[in-house]
């Protein structure tokens, strides 16, 4: 509607249009231009979506983009994460385990703040026929990797195992528990017996304990790898005559359990068809997301943040990868 009794700001008196947004007085003559624009160069306001994605990718540094002309301080960009990351974890689903015969592969990892130790329990489920593994919600307890809460992790996945015939795990007490009792074929991680061995006996480049060490090593290689069960056992025998003579506790602790637990080393071999790994590194990759972008942050002040963050990681991964083992036709 056009306004017919608008005046000039000047001299109140007849305003001309001239256009859309010149204007002109009709007693002085004087001219302006209405809806100006801001003076100075334009403000680059950035997606939040967009700043958040490129934070859990760890492609931005908060105070290297908070010294920037054009953006607000640390504690505002810090804000804008903040708000970001909860809409992006109330809205994000998480990806659905397959429906169809799977495994699993757990993992726990500790953090402390201020004192207070918290355990974050993690599961992959991944399908017999696939190699990408899909992150289940991480459960949270209060102390130390304990059974119970495994117990407490497991029955927080609810349906979510319905399809898991097989465990792959480190060997803690609380995983081979919960394998024994729901039935489920135990793959136990090569990593981990690998890295305990090396703890105590490593091969060194020269010396007389050097060829004693290769023989231990060339051991426990035909347990771990070697298709022939005879040619295993025979291994096992082997270390079991060489128990006596180690000195190191640490050492004979490590040869002991893997001749009393060697066939859980070997399911690989035996269910070929469900493709198990024979490490655990799918759950490591998972602790290690959360690592990475606890270290781009420099740390989170508080429990709550830590969850948040972790949670938001793992939902913008969605899945690792975790491909089926080859069985070695070298040892046989």
């Amino acid at each position: 509607m056009k306004q017919m009794q608008e005046k000039s700001p000047c001299c109140k008196g007849q305003i001309r249009r001239f256009g859309r947004r010149r204007r002109q007085c009709g007693v002085c003559y004087k001219t302006w231009r209405v809806w100006s624009k801001k003076r100075g160069r334009k403000v680059r306001r950035s997606n939040d979506k967009l700043l958040l994605q490129r934070y859990l990718n760890r492609q931005l540094s908060i105070t290297v983009h908070a010294n920037r002309r054009d953006t607000p301080g640390r504690g505002g960009l810090e804000a804008r994460l903040r708000t970001a990351r909860d809409e992006f974890v109330a809205t994000t689903k998480w990806t659905e385990v397959p429906n169809e015969p799977s495994i699993l592969i757990a993992d726990a990892f500790e953090e402390t703040i201020k004192g207070i130790t918290r355990t974050g329990y993690l599961g992959f489920v991944r399908a017999a026929t696939t190699s990408q593994a899909v992150i289940l919600p991480p459960y949270y307890r209060a102390g130390t990797e304990t059974a119970e809460g495994w117990e407490a992790a497991f029955a927080s996945y609810g349906q979510s195992l319905s399809h898991v015939s097989a465990l792959v795990c480190d060997g803690a007490n609380g995983l081979i528990r919960q394998a024994k009792q729901r039935g489920w074929v135990l793959q136990r991680c090569h990593f981990h017996i690998w890295h305990s061995l090396n703890n105590y006996i490593r091969i060194p480049k020269k010396g007389r304990t050097q060829p004693y060490a290769r023989l231990i090593h060339g051991l426990v290689a035909v347990v771990l790898e070697s298709p022939n069960d005879e040619k295993a056992y025979r291994a096992i025998c082997r270390l079991q005559a060489l128990l006596p003579e180690l000195r190191s506790r640490g050492a004979r602790k490590v040869i002991s359990g893997l001749t009393r637990n060697w066939l859980d080393s070997r399911s690989y071999i035996y269910c070929a068809d469900l493709g198990l790994p024979r490490t655990s590194n799918c759950a490591e990759q998972g602790v290690c997301i959360i690592r990475r972008l606890q270290q781009n942050a420099r740390g989170w002040s508080s429990h709550a943040s830590f969850t948040a963050w972790a949670e938001a990681a793992l939902k913008h991964t969605q899945t690792v990868s975790c491909p089926a083992s080859e069985i070695s036709t070298k040892l046989i």
